[in-house]
């Protein structure tokens, strides 16, 4: 909670400098991936999932000669996840649904705008995690003398904290010399686990669909 404060803070001390602040909210569109996809002993299966997402980004925060871009938002997204391991000796198996909320603070180092319209942003994103649902079973199987069978329900814990990269296409319909409605797509690639539990090396890979309102508020 103390760094959700912190993030609020930040964010809203930086707005005050802002030469554009932007309202946006849409669609998200979440899929789960694992770099243990592909190895003999381990299975992993990902359902994509449909959430939605809101942020206020603000332009043009200038820290020497460089425009830097910050967005702070809401996020919900999940996904289902069926994966399993085994060895010589055991084998186990999940199959669950994890539905998340995180703040989420975007900072953008590139930012170029192309023909007055056309905007390109990319940078990074670091999440909070507010909240973490999780239904679902698993099973551990060990084949010694007296094989045995424990199920149980998952917890898959989340981390606190994630980031991974982060970027923008948008385009700007002006209305007026202060106004402008903002149709665009957004990516998100994790470079960090959502979960130390198994299974492991979970990343998260979101893709949005959204509409902003843009207000100058700067000279």
């Amino acid at each position: 909670m103390k760094i959700s404060v912190v993030l609020l803070f930040l964010f809203f001390s930086l707005s005050l400098s802002a030469q554009n602040v932007e309202v946006v909210g849409g669609a998200l569109f979440n899929s789960f991936s694992s770099a243990e996809d592909d190895t003999p002993y381990t299975d992993f299966y990902a359902k994509s999932n449909t959430d939605y997402s809101f942020n206020i980004g603000i332009d043009d925060i200038k820290f020497d000669w460089l425009p830097l871009r910050f967005t702070l938002g809401y996020e919900k997204y999940g996904g289902a996840i069926e994966a399993s391991e085994s060895g010589h000796m055991y084998k186990k198996s999940v199959d669950f649904n994890v539905k998340k909320t995180v703040l989420a603070l975007g900072i953008y180092f590139i930012n170029f705008k192309f023909f007055d319209h056309l905007d390109l942003n990319v940078g990074l994103q670091f999440n909070r995690l507010l909240n973490q649902n999780v239904e679902g079973t698993g099973e551990d199987i060990t084949y010694f003398d007296n094989p045995e069978l424990i199920e149980y329900e998952v917890d898959f814990k989340g981390e606190k904290s994630t980031y991974g990269l982060r970027g923008r296409l948008a385009y700007d319909f002006y209305l007026n010399d202060r106004f402008a409605i903002s149709p665009q797509y957004d990516f998100f690639y994790g470079l960090s686990y959502e979960s130390e539990d198994f299974p492991s090396s979970v990343h998260s890979y979101k893709q949005y669909l959204s509409v902003g309102l843009q207000m100058k508020v700067g000279k």
